[in-house]
């Protein structure tokens, strides 16, 4: 006796089973609609994704109220053409419903319209459909598009553009920043070779080697700086990101990367070096300055004191320059205010010194070379000239020369008046000669000197920055 299978004893099972199987894998609700009677009946599955009780009486008004007032029309337009013996449409079609239990679902239908004649004329008679939860994949749905929102505008507000490039079209494609970046309409085509154009020279050479690099390292990331110039000549940084997706023998097959523009970036680098190379350059002179300062005022000393309290007077003048000087960030720096900051330590009552004249900015050199003049002009003030007097005065006037608003020369007067028998001296010290050497080898100006009965007068002419 041959052997038999479980299959060959198993029977087929029949057509009702089947779909009842097949309803229960794909979580298919059935409903029905007769249009006669305008009758409605869901299956238990339909019922439980409505939130129905199995015996609950369903109407056409009572499914309508649970339908989501923004979809109530959702349905309208596929139902008409179902139920058009014209056209008998079978759309799917995807709504909201809102539960008796509060909850908000997703829900899926597609009909077909059963037609037959009625009164010498075909129309549909019942409408029989499927009807299926997809919340879920709504929410997943809404959730992407969220978060593809949020790396959309996390890219736009970095201003980062997106590239992709697939080997074996080869294509391109780059977002709208992407062309903003080098250039080009937001929502032009732009192909490689056009991007490629804006590369300085020897720029592709240097981005292709790279990746060529990255890629024979078996590197999947790589990234590099380089330069761009837009059509209007404005040269601009960009640093490139890139993932590579390469191939068992190494070749490249697809990379995605961003572009972010560094210009600002890249500008301030520039600046700081140029800063601390300056920086390194003021130090240097600076030194020069005080040694040189602190040499002549040691052969000019009688002792130690006198060192000590001049050379400590004409390193405080200029560390008052170096301060007014960074305090505005080493910028054009007002006359008057030097004046203010380097000669009105030194006078006792406000009405012995008078400004007149243009006030006048001071390129930071001059400003702090200037500086050293006016302190030594009024260290001799109040030692030896006018500030040693009640009725001395001092006078200081500014004028300029040249076009304006920006005149190329400034001319700057000081007068000490109140004095009596004022004589000229015998020997040069080292204030005149420190004044006489500041105006012609730092300011490249000149300097005129004439002591008269009354007080010495200093007129001075120097350019307005070097």
């Amino acid at each position: 006796m041959a052997a038999t299978s479980p299959l060959d004893r198993a029977p087929f099972l029949d057509l009702e089973t089947k779909l009842s199987l097949a309803l229960q894998a794909t979580d298919l609700g059935i409903w029905e609609w007769d249009l006669v009677t305008d009758a409605v009946e869901y299956d238990q599955r339909a019922r439980e994704i409505y939130g129905f009780s199995p015996q609950e009486k369903l109407t056409r008004e009572k499914l309508r109220c649970l339908t989501h007032p923004d979809d109530q029309g959702a349905s309208a337009g596929p139902l008409q053409r179902a139920l058009d013996p014209r056209t008998r449409s079978k759309e799917t079609y995807e709504y909201r419903i809102r539960r008796s239990d509060g909850q908000t679902r997703w829900v899926r239908a597609r009909g077909q319209a059963v037609f037959a004649p009625v009164g010498g004329v075909e129309r549909a008679v019942r409408y029989v459909g499927t009807l299926q939860d997809i919340t879920e994949r709504k929410e997943a749905e809404e959730s992407l598009r969220a978060s593809e929102s949020r790396l959309r505008f996390a890219m736009e507000s970095a201003h980062l553009g997106v590239w992709e490039y697939d080997a074996a079209g080869p294509s391109f494609r780059g977002s709208q920043e992407l062309n903003r970046l080098y250039g080009f309409p937001p929502d032009e085509d732009v192909d490689l070779a056009r991007f490629a154009e804006r590369y300085e020279p020897g720029e592709a050479e240097r981005i292709g080697q790279a990746g060529a690099e990255s890629v024979k390292r078996g590197d999947r990331f790589f990234e590099i700086e380089y330069r761009i110039r837009l059509s209007g000549g404005q040269v601009r940084w960009l640093l490139l990101r890139a993932e590579t997706e390469v191939s068992p023998e190494g070749k490249a097959l697809h990379s995605l990367g961003i572009v972010a523009d560094i210009t600002e970036r890249k500008q301030a680098e520039e600046q700081r070096e140029l800063l601390l190379a300056e920086l390194n350059h003021r130090v240097k002179n600076m030194l020069a300055v005080v040694l040189g300062i602190a040499a002549q005022t040691m052969r000019h000393s009688d002792g130690i004191d006198e060192f000590f309290k001049v050379f400590s007077d004409r390193i405080g003048a200029l560390s008052r320059g170096y301060g007014l000087l960074t305090a505005q960030s080493w910028r054009p720096t007002s006359l008057v205010d030097l004046v203010s900051e380097i000669v009105q330590p030194h006078v006792g009552r406000q009405e012995q010194l008078n400004v007149i004249g243009h006030d006048v900015s001071l390129a930071p050199k001059t400003a702090l070379s200037l500086s050293l003049v006016l302190n030594e002009l009024a260290t001799n003030a109040s030692k030896h000239g006018a500030l040693t007097r009640p009725a001395g005065r001092i006078q200081i006037a500014v004028g300029v020369e040249g076009d304006q608003p920006q005149p190329s020369m400034v001319t700057l007067s000081w007068k000490e008046t109140g004095m009596d028998g004022v004589a000229t001296p015998r020997r040069r010290g080292f204030g005149s000669q420190l004044i006489e050497g500041s105006v012609k080898h730092e300011l490249k100006g000149f300097v005129e000197v004439n002591y008269r009965r009354d007080g010495v007068h200093y007129e001075f002419r120097f350019p307005r920055s070097l």
